[in-house]
C-alpha cells in the first residue's frame, strides 16, 4: 500500500499496523495531537518492513510503539516534534536516518527499548531537546 499526503490527528492511535501489515510506504503524511502516532502491535502473519518517508509526526503523547519481534519501520527524513516519548519498543527494529527530532517535554527517556529484541538504529539527522537536559 502507498499512501501520500494523508493528515491523521486527534486519534487514539493514528496509524495501526496489525496483521498482514507489511511493505507498506507513508509519504508526506501528517499524525499529530494523538496519544499514538504509529502502533505496530505483535500479531500472526505480521512482519518485515514499514516505511515513512519525509512525514511529520508531532504533538503527541508518543511517536511509535512497535511490539511486532519481526519488524523493522523505517523512517527516512522524517520529522518528529513535541512528543513524550520518541519511540518505544518493545520488540523489533526503528531505523531513522535523517530524522529531525526535537521536543521539550520528554520524560521517562527519549527512546525506551525494554524488550529483548528491541533496537533503534540512527544514522545522520538531529536530536534537540530544549526544556532540560537529557538524562
Amino acid at each position: 500500500m502507498l499512501v501520500v499526503s494523508l493528515s491523521v490527528s486527534a486519534c487514539t492511535v493514528g496509524i495501526v499496523f496489525d496483521r498482514r501489515a507489511y511493505n507498506n510506504v507513508f509519504a508526506r503524511c501528517d499524525i499529530f495531537e494523538c496519544r499514538t502516532c504509529i502502533d505496530w502491535r505483535a500479531s500472526e502473519d505480521n512482519g518485515e518492513r514499514n516505511t515513512l518517508i519525509g512525514c511529520t509526526l508531532f504533538n503527541s503523547d508518543r511517536v511509535v510503539r512497535i511490539a511486532e519481534p519481526v519488524g523493522a519501520l523505517y523512517l527516512e527524513g522524517c520529522s518528529v516534534d513535541y512528543a513524550k516519548a520518541v519511540y518505544v519498543v518493545e520488540d523489533g527494529l526503528i531505523f531513522a536516518t535523517d530524522c529531525h527530532h526535537e521536543g521539550k517535554e520528554w520524560i521517562d527517556g527519549v527512546f525506551q527499548c525494554v524488550g529483548y529484541g528491541a533496537r533503534i538504529m540512527m544514522c545522520g539527522g538531529v536530536l534537540l531537546g530544549q526544556a532540560r537536559p537529557m538524562t
